[in-house]
């Protein structure tokens, strides 16, 4: 293998590679300000007068949009109805009290309520008569 023949990385390719990096960091920073998607698109405009480093510059802003846009969608998806309501009925079955069996009624008659009609199996009460 010849060390000195250099492959280059197609731009397409770091960019991607680039937003996927900021995604998996907003698992760490969680920063989701709106100076940070400022801040994300004012290096992506820089990046347009500056050819010789363009690629360089809309890395670097696409890694500032993907932390921005994956804390906001983490802190989203942190206050879900449907997360919190998950948490308490996990609590209640962990803590062995029958209290588990409302709150997973509870948590059906919420799943059916989000989701449309056509896709909803209502599952019979009893087992299967093979389970005994």
């Amino acid at each position: 293998m010849d060390l000195r023949r250099r492959r280059r990385v197609p731009a397409a390719h770091l960019l991607a590679a680039a937003l996927c990096v900021g995604l998996a960091l907003a698992l760490l920073v969680r920063e989701a300000h709106a100076g940070l998607a400022l801040a994300a698109g004012g290096i992506g405009l820089l990046a347009v007068f500056f050819a010789p480093s363009r690629v360089p510059l809309l890395a670097v802003a696409l890694v500032l949009a993907g932390i921005w846009w994956g804390s906001a969608r983490l802190e989203a998806l942190d206050s879900s109805v449907l997360e919190q309501e998950k948490m308490r009925w996990t609590a209640d079955f962990l803590s062995g009290t029958d209290q588990y069996k409302q709150r997973y009624a509870q948590n059906i008659a919420l799943v059916k309520q989000a989701m449309p009609t056509q896709i909803i199996f209502d599952s019979p009460d009893t087992r299967s008569p093979h389970v005994q």
